[in-house]
């Protein structure tokens, strides 16, 4: 019979270690990857109301891109004033405020005309947030998209 002798031994282990290393390098290398892929958008939040059907758009269309978010249900949580300052300020208070909707109708011809700047739109918002435009879809808390419209999507998400 024919023996390996010490040395090939040695070998064969540095071999092994060598390769184990090369393994758990290359793990490593795509585990970092693949976190750096998923949190491309993961300090993303998505402020509404889960049972609007543009919302509900907006999240199908996220998760159908497996983009990760956070939902802050503003009917539940409420809202700031800073928030709704801020995401004045990117869009207009204008389009922030939702005048499509329900809550906003039932509301007379004369308060609806004392609604006319920024000051008066927040107060309101603040006190009837279902009359937010939403949703509202910040990225590193900077309000990057209001509404769903697909082309904005995918062109602001890729």
């Amino acid at each position: 019979m024919n023996y390996p002798n010490l040395n090939d031994a040695r070998i064969l282990r540095c071999l092994a270690n060598y390769i184990l290393i090369q393994n758990s390098i290359i793990h490593s290398i795509q585990l970092s990857l693949s976190k750096k892929i998923t949190n491309k958008f993961k300090l993303m939040t998505v402020y509404g109301i889960p049972n609007c059907n543009t919302v509900k758009k907006s999240l199908d269309w996220l998760k159908a891109h497996k983009i990760d978010f956070d939902f802050h249900d503003f009917k539940k949580k409420g809202i700031t004033a800073e928030k709704l300052n801020d995401w004045c300020n990117t869009f207009g208070w204008e389009k922030v405020l939702n005048r499509k909707g329900l809550t906003w109708k039932k509301l007379s011809k004369e308060k609806q005309l004392e609604i006319d700047n920024q000051d008066k739109a927040i107060t309101y918002l603040i006190n009837n947030t279902s009359a937010i435009k939403r949703p509202v879809i910040e990225k590193d808390n900077k309000a990057i998209l209001i509404s769903f419209e697909e082309n904005n999507y995918i062109e602001t998400l890729g």
